[in-house]
């Protein structure tokens, strides 16, 4: 594997930090996204447990209240 030109070095390189830094983005808003529905969750079975909410619905699961 080879590179002819020089320019054509510099591209692959701009290349791949592009890809590098795109994954990063992503994998980050990713977990954001986890921390953020997991923290959600976890809110709504407190506010079931208080009483404060008869019926919650989120995502793909409905929570009720267990009282």
């Amino acid at each position: 594997m080879t590179v002819d030109a020089q320019q054509n070095v510099i591209t692959l390189i701009a290349m791949v930090v592009v890809a590098v830094a795109f994954a990063l983005v992503v994998d980050r808003a990713s977990r954001r996204a986890d921390a953020s529905f997991e923290a959600r969750t976890e809110a709504a079975l407190l506010a079931c447990y208080r009483g404060r909410a008869p019926a919650l619905r989120h995502g793909f699961f409905t929570l009720r209240r267990l009282t």
